[in-house]
């Protein structure tokens, strides 16, 4: 399921920033914004850090995790603590170590799934279609299902054209997740996320594709 939302260009200012992300006392183009329990709109600056004190011990949390506190606690709600963990947990350093293990492992895993299927139009088949599979790696950065960060290895992305008969395979390869892209000239680009697990190292995706 997806969230459908509107989409706004901003107008230029006479500093050289858009007139709402100046309105909206923005301080980096990756922004979002919270509505509290007043209504009122409070912006949110991407990437910044503050400074929270839990049990005498004052901690380093980002900017959204200490709003979000001060809104809780606005509302009445009690006991409200951060999930503190350590500062270097999510460095650059550390990202790199993990992706370049996680490569390792997918070259040394078995390549004994596949993935196959057929691409239509209107029920007819469509030749010459580009299937792209590309490698993905998900990282959890909460103990909920949707925060999470995924990391994409392009240089192993594999690109297939369907047969005359709408049809196409990709074999040799390792378990694990997988971005789907398939496009065609005047149609629309369907977009898929294929999990393939030990319980199931063969998939079967069939797309129907519709215009522009």
């Amino acid at each position: 399921m997806s969230l459908s939302f509107p989409v706004g260009i901003d107008q230029k200012s006479e500093t050289g920033y858009g007139k709402t992300f100046l309105a909206y006392g923005l301080e980096s183009y990756h922004g979002m914004f919270f509505v509290d329990h007043e209504g009122l709109v409070r912006p949110c600056s991407y990437g910044e850090q503050s400074k929270v004190t839990v049990g005498g011990k004052e901690f380093t949390i980002s900017h959204m995790e200490a709003k979000v506190i001060d809104m809780l606690k606005k509302a009445g709600v009690e006991n409200v603590e951060p999930q503190v963990l350590p500062s270097d947990i999510f460095d650059i350093k550390t990202h790199n170590e993990v992706l370049a293990e996680w490569r390792r492992l997918r070259k040394t895993a078995p390549k004994d799934a596949s993935v196959h299927g057929r691409i239509t139009f209107n029920g007819a088949p469509v030749a010459g279609a580009s299937i792209k599979l590309q490698p993905s790696m998900r990282i959890m950065s909460s103990n909920t299902g949707h925060g999470f960060m995924l990391f994409p290895d392009r240089a192993a992305t594999i690109t297939v054209p369907t047969n005359p008969d709408g049809a196409y395979e990709i074999t040799n390869l390792t378990k694990g997740e997988y971005k789907f892209t398939c496009s065609a000239k005047g149609l629309k680009t369907r977009n898929r996320t294929i999990l393939i697990g030990a319980d199931l190292p063969k998939v079967n995706v069939e797309v129907s594709l519709s215009r522009e």
